[in-house]
């Protein structure tokens, strides 16, 4: 599922559409696979899991504001998520994540860590 095309030597999954899936719709799919994610969020095993499961890369969206950095944009749909993404790939998991930024001055202000 995951080879490289020896004649173009890219990986094949490449020319294939990734999926997304709500950190909900993950944390479920892992649960019902018994790899609970932890207050830490979901490790490298739990990643490769969720690739597996889907056979193609997966965005990871809408995550648990406690769960990512105080910078990140609470999700207009629900204030408990932020705006949120990882991209899991085979082998590697996590290969890059990004997020909208808060971009209300008072906001950020008040979402400063106090050290």
């Amino acid at each position: 599922m995951f080879l490289i095309d020896k004649n173009n030597k890219v990986p094949i999954w490449l020319n294939k559409d990734f999926i997304t899936l709500t950190y909900g719709d993950a944390r479920n799919i892992l649960d019902k696979k018994g790899l609970n994610i932890t207050e830490e969020g979901i490790n490298k095993e739990q990643e490769l899991a969720l690739v597996d499961y889907c056979k193609v890369p997966v965005f990871v969206t809408q995550w648990p504001k406690d769960m990512k950095s105080f910078y990140m944009k609470e999700s207009p749909l629900d204030i408990t998520k932020v705006d949120a993404l990882d991209l899991l790939a085979p082998i590697t998991g996590e290969i890059v994540g990004g997020s909208l930024r808060e971009d209300d001055y008072d906001k950020l202000k008040d979402k400063l860590p106090s050290e």
